[in-house]
């Protein structure tokens, strides 16, 4: 039987783009991207909190919507799940658009917790995201790394384009660590916090329906 956290087949995979496309939605490489800042928020976010960043402004019809939720669903769960084994999702470093998209939508699901930008530390992890996603000039950012590297007698940073490149292949690693930083303020969450609903019980989607008729549908 299918689980709601089994990855997408390649067949899958092509009916949810095509659902997005549809909707006017983003990529999927940028609900990827919400997904996993939205895993590994301080408080993980519930779906009300970041579906609004992935559907499009175009209307569908109630099928193709049930859907379309029915497959974010499983895709983040399977997502979030990669993320606690230690192995994001995230594309290949060669593909700079997919990667950009990714970024954008990572980042914009940052946005979503203040905790984010409140904590230095915490919002220098997110500067990467924000270069590649095009938010955020690397220049000033490259000038601050080579303010410390003369402080610490470091070597010179490199040139933006080498950065960028380098920012690509460590992209995983940037997500992990991410994930890591905020995993002791997940733990101190409420454990109900995490549960899945009921099948009789609303859709936390926030379409109105029962889960079992909606997300859960499969």
């Amino acid at each position: 039987m299918q689980q709601p956290q089994d990855p997408l087949d390649e067949r899958e995979e092509a009916e949810l783009r095509g659902l997005l496309a549809a909707a006017g939605a983003p990529s999927l490489e940028f609900a990827r991207g919400v997904f996993q800042a939205a895993a590994s928020a301080p408080s993980r976010l519930l779906p009300p909190d970041w579906l609004g960043l992935i559907l499009g402004d175009d209307s569908v019809d109630a099928v193709s919507l049930r859907r379309l939720f029915a497959l974010c669903m499983r895709d983040y769960n399977a997502c979030a799940e990669c993320l606690t084994l230690g192995v994001p999702v995230v594309p290949r470093p060669d593909d700079e658009a997919a990667v950009s998209e990714f970024c954008r939508g990572y980042v914009r699901a940052t946005q979503k917790d203040k905790r984010w930008t409140g904590n230095l530390e915490a919002f220098e992890l997110t500067v990467p995201f924000a270069v590649l996603a095009g938010y955020l000039d690397e220049s000033r950012v490259l000038e601050l790394l080579r303010d410390r590297s003369a402080e610490s007698a470091a070597t010179a940073t490199p040139d933006p384009e080498a950065w960028r490149a380098e920012q690509r292949e460590r992209l995983a690693d940037s997500v992990a660590r991410a994930f890591d930083f905020w995993s002791e303020a997940r733990r101190a969450q409420p454990a109900q916090a995490e549960e899945k609903p009921g099948r009789n019980e609303p859709c936390p989607c926030g379409s109105g329906k029962k889960y079992k008729r909606c997300c859960g549908a499969g």
